[in-house]
């Protein structure tokens, strides 16, 4: 029944044009697009993360993952470290505020220590915002952590159905669910 009402809610929607995917893509929508599927990262502050795997890539086994943030327009970043479900965190800062390596100059860093629960692809999602002028600007990042035998081809595949909305676009349904 959700997936049906998510479905009539997307035609609803792709109907009335408020989806830019719903209009005819020109020349240049898809020039724009193709720019950005090449860009490097996510905009934001100026902010470049260095980061090293190391430990026991084992359930139970210790795993430390040392960040260090280089970038230009600020001395101190702040980082909210927010690992995945199954990756215990040993220490109990939640946010670090870390030197930021100016070009030319050495990085320090900081150690996070985790514990993975169980085999399996794990993100430790970093969340940094710094000060530059004024105002406080982010970028996130995502550092994947693999523990123990994983299938990368089954943790990349694609989740929902494809399917065509009479309209002659094509839509994905994923299945809800509740928490």
């Amino acid at each position: 029944m959700k997936k049906l009402i998510i479905t009539t809610m997307s035609v609803a929607l792709i109907s009335s044009g408020v989806w830019v995917g719903a209009q005819t893509p020109t020349k240049s929508d898809t020039a724009e697009r193709e720019q950005r599927v090449a860009s490097p990262g996510k905009p934001g502050a100026p902010i470049q993360l260095q980061y090293e795997v190391k430990g026991q890539l084992q359930t139970g086994g210790e795993v430390i993952v040392k960040l260090a943030f280089s970038g230009v327009g600020a001395d101190m970043v702040t980082a909210s470290v927010r690992p995945d479900p199954g990756l215990v965190r040993m220490d109990s800062a939640e946010d670090l505020r870390l030197p930021v390596q100016q070009k030319g100059g050495v990085a320090t860093g900081q150690e996070i220590r985790l514990i993975p629960e169980q085999d399996g692809i794990y993100y430790v999602n970093i969340f940094a915002s710094m000060m530059i002028n004024g105002e406080e600007q982010f970028k996130s990042f995502a550092i994947p952590v693999e523990v123990g035998q994983v299938d990368w081809a089954e943790h990349l595949k694609p989740q929902g159905d494809l399917k065509d909305d009479g309209l002659g676009n094509t839509i994905i349904a994923l299945p809800a669910t509740e928490k």
